[in-house]
């Protein structure tokens, strides 16, 4: 689906959109607690946790729960990406999510037989875990994918906006699924990239309209 206003926009307002999503730069309205790294590494610090894990669907899925999926993937270095001690890796963070958020159905497991007879609850949280991951891969996209256009950005995170809603909705308690401020920043950082996008939008016109 196209629109109008996406061909006003030049390649260099493309650019300027990626990397204030990425980086915030001090000319664009968006506080630290919005950055997307940030957000990233704090995503990454509630999915290792065994402290209180995620409340996903009414399953709670502890740090173990995916550090077990993860290794039965055979994703490499797992250790690495699951350790507490790293909070400032922004690299780790993105490999984590990225994986979580490209966990395949049962089927796709090296070998799905011995997964449905040895691991039975990691079968069951599946579906939960790839609801999570879905969620997971719009926030992760302004980085991971870089011939992604703006248009395909902001379908993202639109998509992942609304999954953490409904993810949200579904917990037992407002910090249940995410901490309740952790959960606001994400979405207020959805927001905000979409106040700025159409700023910039309106700006382009209002500079192609001859008067």
């Amino acid at each position: 689906m196209s629109y109008a206003l996406w061909p006003k926009l030049s390649k260099m307002v493309l650019l300027d959109s990626r990397c204030w999503m990425i980086n915030s730069p001090a000319n664009i309205t968006i506080t630290d607690a919005f950055d997307l790294k940030h957000l990233i590494k704090r995503l990454r610090s509630t999915i290792i946790s065994d402290k209180r894990g995620v409340e996903l669907l009414g399953q709670v899925v502890t740090g173990q729960d995916f550090r077990l999926v993860l290794e039965l993937r055979k994703v490499d270095y797992v250790g690495a990406l699951m350790r507490p001690k790293d909070k400032q890796n922004v690299s780790a963070a993105v490999d984590l999510l990225q994986h979580v958020a490209q966990l395949p159905a049962e089927g796709g497991f090296p070998d799905p037989e011995l997964l449905r007879a040895r691991h039975p609850g990691v079968v069951a949280l599946l579906p939960v875990l790839r609801a999570f991951g879905a969620m997971l891969l719009g926030i992760t996209a302004p980085i991971t994918q870089l011939g992604a256009s703006l248009e395909q950005l902001l379908v993202g995170l639109s998509k992942t906006g609304a999954l953490a809603f409904l993810l949200y909705r579904a917990a037992s308690s407002t910090s249940a699924f995410l901490p309740s401020v952790l959960y606001h920043d994400l979405q207020a950082f959805i927001q905000t990239v979409f106040w700025n996008v159409l700023r910039l939008q309106v700006r382009v016109m209002a500079k192609s309209v001859v008067w």
